[in-house]
């Protein structure tokens, strides 16, 4: 920065070369003497320093379903070559409109990131005329103020950057933690890595702090890395992992409207619709019938389930894959995310009347003075409400958990802490109740959301990668041998129509039920998968005549093109069905930062 002092007068002119900046946006801000913005500017500097990129066709025009070879060079504006990586797409003239003025590599880069709103038709500020110039100032005095908040930071997290949410990742680590029964870190403890596919081992001694890093993995899909640390007295006991588990940024979608295409006078889409018609009323004039989609289902089946439906028998079925694709997260995370209709809320949503109720306090006696007294021990028959308690539900419907063919709701002993409400008001303790006890009693007695806290233990307890599958049974004609088995003691006290339940079969690895328990000192890694480069599909035209027509809009698509030292590079495609005019349309940049773009065209006759 620079000082600047008025001395009582309004106007300061100073002037500040170019050169000190690159191309793109330049921010200036007038602060006062404390450091606080007063006034701000920005301009845009263009050096005419991008890359020089050329593309030269092998041949001047090209033949239907032809070898098409394009020899690139690519050089800086001081005409020395570079090295650097590049995208390249080629498609119809005819099918799909090539708009130089719209959103690209450059203008994205250089202009409207640094701006806020919607810029229409950005590549218009980069001719290179006095119009152009003139209204790309407008728009940076629009759309470009400012560049700092005035009222809660002003300044700071200029003056003093913030660290960085996400660190650079030069390669691709496994790091984390080793602690001790007091969860502390644990010192000098060895600690191994295992992969078994792909086949990888690694073995280390976390630091003082009890930190670990493992660096030179295999970087593949779907990685699944072993850890296991072991005591100076070479056992699992008492010592757990801690591993930096990634946490990616949350993306959210572009709330942007698109014009159909049919509402769109757009001579190019209504082409590339009449092309599609075409195409299919030649194959049908050669006997060749072009199928709609075809979505291929099969019941999903998880592996050593005690669903009593059978196998793949649910409304709701998460198998080995999606437990995959599933960070580090509990089962409670993994089924508000998954499982669909998973809620919390009262149930029932209205008083129900148990059915045969037995075991209150009902007659009356006259007592002295003719004051009506309860008898503790004459029991009968009343109806008393079921009281609404905070459930997890699928939908409307209770939930009841199943982990492994055990019904956790017989592990559950509601707290009877609390008196029971009869629908004529009348307390009745507990203790006044028949000693055989009652399921609704029992749970009208308890708090309102004793059993939910009961089953969260479970949910919270038990990792998702500990998990094989879950299975939802809300249907009648999944749930029906589910109440048979399960809810006997709700049945008894409840009618049919009110006890209608949603099941849900958790299926673990180690196949112990509720009492499902990670060993000490290992640990099970999933991260983030990586995903292998997808190919573009480019057909190899031979002699032989392929009966399918082929009116590709985008021919060619080469996404990582890297120019050697000299500053060169090869693509090489076929030409499709349709004559016409294609585009090239290429952009990348260099090692350095620098980018270029450039659109070619080649004839297909």
């Amino acid at each position: 920065g620079a000082v600047i002092r008025f001395n009582g007068n309004n106007t300061n002119i100073r002037k500040i070369a170019k050169s000190l900046f690159p191309t793109g946006i330049v921010r200036f801000t007038l602060m006062s003497a404390d450091k606080q913005p007063l006034n701000e500017r920005i301009i845009f500097v263009d050096h005419h320093d991008n890359l020089n990129i050329t593309i030269k066709p092998s041949k001047a025009a090209y033949q239907t379903r032809d070898s098409i070879a394009l020899a690139i060079e690519v050089k800086d504006n001081e005409g020395k070559p570079v090295e650097g990586s590049f995208s390249l797409a080629v498609t119809d003239d005819g099918q799909i409109r090539t708009d130089s003025l719209s959103s690209n590599l450059l203008t994205s880069l250089l202009l409207t990131s640094d701006l806020k709103g919607t810029v229409e038709d950005p590549g218009y500020y980069f001719q290179q005329t006095q119009q152009a110039q003139k209204d790309l100032d407008h728009l940076l005095l629009t759309q470009g103020w400012i560049g700092y908040d005035p009222i809660t930071i002003g300044w700071k997290d200029i003056l003093n950057p913030p660290v960085p949410q996400f660190a650079a990742e030069p390669e691709f680590v496994v790091s984390g933690k080793v602690t001790n029964a007091f969860n502390k870190g644990s010192a000098v403890t060895g600690i191994q890595l295992l992969s078994l596919k792909p086949a990888a081992t690694k073995i280390g001694v976390t630091d003082k702090g009890g930190s670990f890093s493992f660096g030179g993995l295999p970087v593949a899909e779907d990685l699944k890395f072993f850890l296991r640390a072991k005591n100076k007295s070479g056992k699992s006991f008492n010592v757990g992992i801690q591993v930096d588990e990634f946490k990616p940024a949350e993306f959210k979608a572009v709330n942007q409207r698109f014009m159909p295409w049919y509402v769109n006078s757009d001579t190019v889409l209504l082409r590339q619709a009449s092309t599609r018609a075409i195409q299919e009323a030649k194959l049908n004039a050669k006997g060749i019938n072009l199928l709609q989609e075809v979505t291929i289902t099969a019941k999903k089946i998880v592996k050593d389930s005690k669903n009593l439906n059978g196998a793949g028998e649910a409304d709701q079925i998460l198998d080995e894959k999606d437990m995959a694709k599933a960070p580090k997260k509990s089962l409670l995370d993994l089924m508000q995310e998954r499982v669909k209709g998973f809620n919390v809320g009262l149930w029932p949503t209205n008083n129900v009347t148990p059915v045969g109720l037995t075991g209150l306090p009902t007659k009356e006696s006259t007592g002295p003075g003719g004051q009506g007294t309860r008898s503790k021990n004459a029991l009968g028959t009343a109806p008393l409400a079921f009281h609404p308690v905070t459930s997890y539900k699928i939908f409307d419907k209770e939930m009841h958990l199943v982990i492994d063919g055990i019904d956790v709701e017989s592990l559950y002993n509601p707290d009877p802490g609390m008196p029971i409400v009869s629908r004529d008001k009348q307390l009745i303790l507990q203790s006044e109740v028949d000693p055989s006890g009652n399921y609704i009693l029992e749970r009208n007695s308890a708090s309102p959301t004793d059993r939910q806290e009961f089953i969260r233990l479970f949910l919270d307890g038990i990792i998702a990668e500990a998990v094989k599958g879950i299975e939802v049974m809300s249907d009648p004609k999944f749930n029906g041998r589910y109440k048979a088995k399960y809810a006997s003691k709700i049945l008894l006290s409840l009618s049919g129509n009110s006890a209608d339940f949603a099941y849900v079969e958790v299926t673990t690895y180690s196949g112990n039920g509720a009492f499902v328990k990670t060993p000490p000192g290992v640990y099970l890694h999933k991260p983030i998968s990586y995903v292998n480069q997808a190919a573009f599909y480019r057909p190899r035209y031979t002699i032989k005549t392929n009966p399918l027509s082929d009116f590709r809009s985008t021919i060619h698509w080469e996404p990582d093109i890297v120019t050697d030292k000299d500053g060169k590079g090869f693509v090489s495609f076929y030409s499709a069905d349709r004559p016409g005019t294609y585009s090239i349309i290429m952009e990348g940049s260099d090692m350095n930062g620098s980018v270029g773009r450039q659109i070619g065209t080649i004839i297909i006759k």
